[in-house]
């Protein structure tokens, strides 16, 4: 069971997501698949996503820690068309918002709980334009549901798990020198651990702050 004992370790374990989500959509605004609305969606998120990785970096430097580094590659499935391609996008970030929302309650400082629940408003929006983009319901559950580490951790682990796949066929299939594999995931079903509600969750409209 995966346990925070402090502020950094949980900051540092949405690095290590946010350094995953920045990559992947590097990696899929590479392939040029996307056209139109849906592209410009694709290129703003990927924004944000590097932005987050900035401000938690940031923040846990500033508090006198260690901030994870990115690893030199990621095991991204192999993705040809708009269907995988926004597929995979929506569980990833289906997933990092459930994963911020159900480490909140570790977190002992109000004002770093404000700052992730601000980000976990951020990816939330991110899966709810994903979802409507592929016919699914933006907003499936009444109550936003999170997942404990240990479920994050087995839905993330393979994407962080070093591929075989060669040079050449990573750069053919991504147009970077991430690794790739051979199938996307299956949408993830819809958590079912409800994480402690803290009473300062602020809202925030995509494109602020």
């Amino acid at each position: 069971m995966v346990t925070f004992n402090n502020d950094i370790e949980v900051l540092n374990y949405a690095l290590t997501l946010e350094h995953f989500e920045n990559a992947l959509y590097k990696a899929l605004i590479g392939l040029n698949i996307l056209t139109g609305t849906e592209a410009s969606y694709l290129a703003t998120f990927g924004q944000h996503e590097a932005a987050h990785v900035t401000a938690l970096t940031q923040t846990i430097a500033s508090l006198g820690g260690k901030p994870v580094a990115a690893q030199e590659s990621y095991n991204l499935p192999k993705i040809s068309d708009r269907t995988t391609l926004l597929t995979t996008i929506q569980t990833v970030e289906d997933v990092g918002a459930s994963a911020y929302l159900g480490a909140a309650g570790f977190i002992q400082n109000k004002d770093l709980l404000e700052a992730a629940v601000n980000i976990h408003n951020i990816e939330a929006e991110h899966a709810a334009v994903w979802r409507f983009t592929l016919g699914m319901p933006s907003a499936p559950d009444t109550v936003a549901k999170g997942r404990t580490p240990d479920e994050v951790l087995a839905i993330v682990t393979p994407f962080l798990q070093a591929s075989t796949a060669s040079q050449a066929d990573r750069n053919s299939t991504t147009g970077s020198n991430t690794t790739t594999t051979t199938t996307a995931p299956a949408p993830v079903p819809a958590p079912t651990v409800v994480a402690p509600a803290p009473s300062s969750f602020i809202p925030r409209r995509l494109g602020q702050g």
